[in-house]
């Protein structure tokens, strides 16, 4: 019974520490992230500021995922209407295998 408990606890703690890791490296890639988006944003003023147009604001949290559902959304579409007229849909996640061609000339 304590072997079996003591088991279950090192199993938890060891999920535990996982999560820790994977927590910090999220971390660490936000902190990335906004620097480059920073980054960005500077180059995006000064080659505005260089045409003397102000630069276009950035979307919000709310305007990107609208845009990122209305984009999944035409995709699926897309996919459904594909699937309707027979074909197979189209889906860029999975690679499929060319078929090969038969160079060989078929005698009649």
């Amino acid at each position: 019974m304590v072997g079996t408990i003591k088991h279950v606890e090192v199993d938890i703690q060891a999920k535990l520490d996982d999560f820790r890791l994977a927590s910090k490296e999220n971390e660490d890639k936000a902190r990335h992230w906004d620097k480059e988006l920073a980054k960005l944003c500077k180059e995006r003023a000064a080659a505005h500021g260089e045409s003397g147009e102000p630069a276009p604001e950035l979307l919000t949290e709310e305007e990107l995922a609208h845009f990122s559902t209305d984009a999944q959304n035409m995709v699926g579409l897309v996919q459904r209407s594909q699937l309707e007229r027979g074909r197979q849909p189209n889906d860029p996640n999975v690679m499929t295998e060319l078929p090969k061609r038969d160079d060989r000339v078929t005698q009649t």
